[in-house]
């Protein structure tokens, strides 16, 4: 399987949607397991629940120092 939108290749379909989203719709994901999510809010959900872990929405840190 391709990605339509550059040179990226893989033997499993779910890996090129799974890269689609991340690199070109630039979809959260889980960094510890690689799950996708149409939007910040599930991701910090799943973070939490499945990880334990709190995530802080990009936009809400704070970059001044």
């Amino acid at each position: 399987y391709k990605c339509n939108q550059c040179n990226f290749h893989s033997t499993w379909k779910n890996c090129v949607q799974r890269h689609v989203n991340v690199k070109h719709l630039n979809f959260p994901y889980c960094k510890v397991c690689s799950v996708t999510f149409p939007e910040f809010e599930k991701l910090k959900e799943h973070m939490y629940n499945k990880h334990g872990k709190e995530v802080v929405s990009p936009r809400d840190q704070d970059t001044s120092f």
